[in-house]
């Protein structure tokens, strides 16, 4: 259970098992005029292999913003990206409601907000172009602001 707000103009895409970006992938989203998101959902268990701590292990516990991010960024961003995050131009560590999010900017255009609860790491990442990105670059920051998981 997670939650976002995009603006006017985007439209859900359908998702399946054979999705390009993976099983994982829960949502995608797209708009013409901005770029395109999407949610993935990789397992705890693709970070640690400890089953006693899958429900209650936070995402600082498993590793640091930069160590993280190379983990999901071919599946999120379509891209590797390094330990020395050279790709990697601004990195927030961020508590809302008890959780710990990570989220990053992305050279070119890409941002990536994660957080880890109940089990499930949670990916919302989003692309745009070049031109995308120096018309619309506050009001995708503000869709990564706006990425919260919701608690039960």
């Amino acid at each position: 259970p997670y939650s976002f707000k995009v603006p006017d103009g985007w439209k859900q895409k359908a998702v399946s098992v054979a999705d390009p970006s993976g099983p994982e992938t829960d949502s995608r989203f797209t708009s013409p005029d901005m770029g395109d998101l999407l949610v993935v959902l990789p397992p705890v268990f693709t970070f640690i292999d400890d089953e006693d701590q899958v429900d209650t292990i936070t995402i600082d516990e498993i590793a640091p913003p930069m160590k993280l991010l190379p983990a999901f960024a071919p599946q999120a961003l379509g891209i590797g990206i390094e330990e020395d995050g050279e790709e990697v131009s601004d990195v927030k560590v961020v508590k809302k409601n008890g959780l710990t999010y990570y989220n990053y900017e992305v050279r070119p255009h890409s941002l990536v907000s994660a957080t880890v609860y109940k089990g499930h790491v949670y990916v919302l990442a989003v692309k745009s172009t070049q031109s995308q990105w120096g018309r619309y670059q506050n009001k995708l920051k503000q869709i990564i602001e706006s990425f919260e998981v919701v608690q039960s």
